[in-house]
């Protein structure tokens, strides 16, 4: 997310969620190719949460090969978790049985 964004707004990001406490910023990706983003904090700060979640934005993406094989190395770790979660593992095999032809039988994370 914030790879590409621009010095002033990244710090305005991380000054602001120092601010409201946000205790993790997470993103996760759905079987059905959607992303999503979402500050965890503590529910006192629960009303502005929604504000910083707003101002996360994907312009100007620097595509680094230095940051590209650090995610690689992320990527095949989640690769290799999904063994160790059963209902993950069992899930992604429904999906490739009941939807060989399609993309929703792919794993998300790929292969």
């Amino acid at each position: 997310m914030f790879k590409g964004t621009t010095p002033p707004f990244r710090h305005e990001i991380a000054t602001e969620s120092g601010i409201i406490r946000a205790v993790h910023l997470d993103a996760y990706t759905t079987q059905c190719e959607m992303t999503g983003f979402g500050p965890k904090v503590v529910d006192t700060e629960m009303p502005r949460a929604p504000d910083l979640r707003r101002r996360l934005h994907c312009q100007n993406p620097r595509f680094d090969q230095d940051d590209l094989a650090k995610e690689q190395k992320v990527i095949i770790e989640e690769m290799k978790m999904i063994e160790d979660t059963p209902d993950e593992l069992l899930t992604e095999l429904f999906h490739a049985k009941y939807f060989p032809d399609h993309s929703l039988g792919r794993p998300i994370e790929g292969t």
